[in-house]
């Protein structure tokens, strides 16, 4: 009896484990798939073409960049969990709704770059099997729209939680000259062989279609929580027309800006980037002056440790982003 017991228990704890396994995916999987947004089409070029003219000795930035993210993160959750409102509800209450209207008109010309980035990484990804972009960006953008409006989150979640894998593949795409998508690809070579082209253009499809459904979604939501509007996908169109109309007019714009003649797409991706770290201290500095408030948040101010770390943060990403802004229009990256 012991011994037809023991196989028993040990499938009862095996299973158990992997109810454990599940239970924390569950928990951790719209995580993932929300912090795989920003591996976009951007940021894989902007890897890619850092990789190529450093090679790995930028790798040691990953630590204080790690850092820095753990600490803005933490001031966005902790406001949000004090206050109960975003950070552009908390920007208009305090700062007014014209200087507000500036930000968000600053927000949506940076994230309206990177809509055109996520379209011009579908098009540069299926560029590489001979698809025109003329016949692969349109239905992309009828897709992304629908995913968005009609769809279910989680009908799709499993699928994105498995894309998020072909992430893994950019690590070792660091070490060529990169200047089209097919140059990319051939960077997989070592990794994947005669398949690196296929397994390029999968992820940065995979990038692109994902961050072009979420990031116009987001911004939507911060213009119109900035102004007062109403938001939200439970809503109809006629009850949220300001928070829709956002949302298809980034999809249509970021779309069409692609489909013009001409339009190089690696550069496309990469500017994005310049644009988002411009706008970056911007909003930093707010949410600075809105943590340390101690009429809005009680006793959950910023220490000194705590401010020390984020002032340092602000300081190094303003400066970083003049020198990157000065090296793009002046010619030198």
């Amino acid at each position: 009896m012991e011994v037809e017991a023991r196989p028993r228990a040990l499938s009862a704890r095996g299973s158990g484990r992997w109810q454990h396994v599940l239970r924390f995916l569950v928990v951790m999987g719209p995580g993932i798939i929300t912090a795989n947004v920003d591996n976009d089409a951007g940021g894989i070029t902007t890897y890619s073409l850092a990789g190529a003219r450093y090679g790995y000795a930028l790798v040691w930035t990953l630590v204080p960049i790690t850092i820095a993210l753990v600490v803005v993160q933490e001031m966005c959750a902790r406001m949000g969990a004090v206050t109960g409102k975003g950070l552009a509800d908390l920007i208009r209450e305090n700062f007014g709704v014209r200087l507000t209207f500036y930000v968000m008109v600053l927000l949506l010309l940076a994230d309206l770059g990177n809509t055109v980035a996520e379209f011009a990484g579908v098009a540069a990804s299926l560029e590489i099997f001979g698809l025109s972009r003329y016949a692969t960006v349109p239905p992309a953008a009828v897709f992304v729209w629908w995913l968005v409006v009609y769809g279910s989150y989680r009908r799709v979640e499993k699928v994105f939680l498995a894309a998020c894998l072909f992430y893994l593949a950019y690590v070792a795409s660091g070490g060529v000259a990169i200047e089209t998508a097919a140059d990319a690809a051939q960077a997989l070579r070592p990794l994947a062989g005669a398949y690196c082209a296929a397994l390029f253009a999968f992820g940065l499809f995979n990038a692109s279609l994902f961050s072009a459904s979420v990031l116009p979604l987001a911004t939507a939501y911060s213009v119109c929580e900035a102004l007062g509007w109403e938001t939200g996908v439970n809503k109809r169109m006629r009850e949220a027309p300001h928070f829709y109309g956002l949302y298809t007019g980034l999809i249509v714009l970021g779309a069409a800006i692609v489909l013009v003649p001409g339009i190089p797409l690696i550069p496309v991706m990469y500017l994005s980037q310049v644009a988002n770290g411009v706008l970056l201290p911007v909003v930093l500095v707010f949410m600075l002056l809105l943590i340390n408030r101690r009429d809005l948040m009680g006793q959950y101010t910023n220490g000194t440790a705590m401010n020390a770390a984020a002032w340092v943060t602000v300081i190094v990403t303003s400066g970083l982003s003049l020198y990157l802004a000065a090296a793009v229009f002046f010619g030198t990256t």
